[in-house]
Parts: C-alpha cells; structure tokens; sequence
C-alpha cells in the first residue's frame, strides 16, 4: 500500500557547510538500507550557494518557491532535477527570495558529500544527472475552472524507468498514473489543489510513495481540483549495491 504524510513531523535548522539552513521531514522513514522512502523539504536562506556535491542514494528535487542558478541555469517553480546514485550535481544559489525545496529518496541516505575534497568517495560506476524546464504553478481559480485531465512531462520517461509528469485534474476528475513496474519507486507530490487518497484530503506539498510492486495510482482529485506530479526513479545501478 502506497506510503504516505500529511504534515511534516519537525521543522529544524540545520548547518550546511556553516551557513543555517531549515529542514522539516515529510514522511517518516528509518533507515534500512534497501527500502526506507524520505521526504523532506529543505528551505535555502537568499544568495547562500549550495557547493557542488554527490550522494549514495538516487534522489529527486522538487523546486517549489524561489528561484536560483542551478550551475549556469536559473529555475523556479516548479522544477524537477534527478540526481543517480554517486553523481556530482551543483552549485545550487538561492536567489533574493531564498529557494524551498523537496527532496525525495527510496532509501535513507547518510547526508552530501562535497566535492572535490570527497572526490576519493566516488564509487566508479555509471552517473545520471536530468533537469526539466521550469513550469509554472497552475492558480487556484484556473484550477477550479479546469476541464477534463491532462499531463505533462517534466522529464520524458527514460529506459532506465526515470520520470516526471506533472498531472493535473478538473475538480472531481480522475486517471490512473505511470505503471511503477521495473522502477526505483515513485513518489507523488500534491503542487496545487488537493487529492484524495484513503479518505484523508492531501494538500501541497504532501507527497505518497508508490512501490514497484504496487499497481499504478488511481489520482482522484477533490472538489477544487488537483495538480500534482509524479517521479519515478530508476533502480540502484549494481555497482553501487552493497555486499
């Protein structure tokens, strides 16, 4: 059954690399090492850069307010980047309004490891870095006066299984999402409106993680409608599984 939170369980600063940051978890996890699905947004104080860094785990970001220079390209919300297993990725620079941010994980991971002083911890094996454009936040008016349902994609689905597609549905409406079959997993993020799921109401950012063994979500939107995106990761290349 698909894994889901409704509100973060702590919002808390954190130091990165000696500048505070905040951080709020949106979905409990542990830490086993094959399957523990985190969720957690990540608010980034203005003009402050992120270094350029890698971690162990496939992960998803999800820009949602802001705007920054992602290396040389300016993003804002709704932007969707995909970061494989041991590939480097960054600088990251909040622009004047600071940048929020998810980021989203199948598996727990230890924290960033920045680069080049970490360059010796870099596992060889393949690297898989993928940007969307920025795409704008439909407005609660639009959505309530919206049609049908439609879909875009952020990120074209890719043979190793990588994607994102944003959805969005007409008050009441409903679709069935991506087939998570021979994925990493996916995760669902409520953007705008509100989706139904189990009798509980979810509202942005709130997100649900949908197993590869599990059929493909049926998205039912609330009376104000839903627009909502899904990513769908690939699976841990085998250069990096553990023994």
């Amino acid at each position: 059954m698909p894994i889901f939170s409704q509100a973060p369980s702590r919002r808390e600063p954190v130091d990165v690399d000696g500048v505070t940051y905040y951080k709020s978890d949106w979905m409990e996890h542990g830490q086993d090492p094959a399957f523990s699905p985190n969720v957690f947004l990540v608010e980034q104080p203005p003009d402050i850069t992120l270094r350029t860094h890698f971690h162990r785990q496939n992960q998803f970001q999800l820009f949602i307010d802001g705007d920054a220079k992602f290396g040389r390209h300016s993003i804002g919300a709704l932007t969707v980047h995909y970061a494989g297993a041991y590939t480097g990725y960054g600088p990251i620079t909040a622009g004047p309004r600071g940048l929020t941010y998810l980021t989203l994980r199948p598996i727990y991971d230890t924290g960033k490891l920045n680069m080049p002083e970490n360059a010796a911890d870099m596992i060889r094996g393949p690297k898989r870095q993928l940007s969307s454009q920025t795409v704008g936040v439909i407005d609660s008016a639009a959505l309530a006066a919206h049609k049908g349902s439609q879909w875009l994609d952020m990120i074209a689905l890719q043979a190793d299984s990588i994607a994102a597609r944003l959805y969005t549905l007409a008050p009441g409406e409903r679709t069935q999402g991506l087939d998570p079959k021979g994925s990493g997993g996916q995760f669902y993020v409520v953007v705008a409106g509100a989706l139904e799921y189990d009798r509980h109401t979810l509202r942005r950012p709130t997100s649900l993680f949908v197993s590869a063994q599990e059929a493909a979500l049926e998205i039912q939107a609330s009376a104000e409608g839903v627009q909502v995106v899904c990513l769908q990761l690939a699976l841990t290349a085998t250069e990096y599984l553990k023994p």
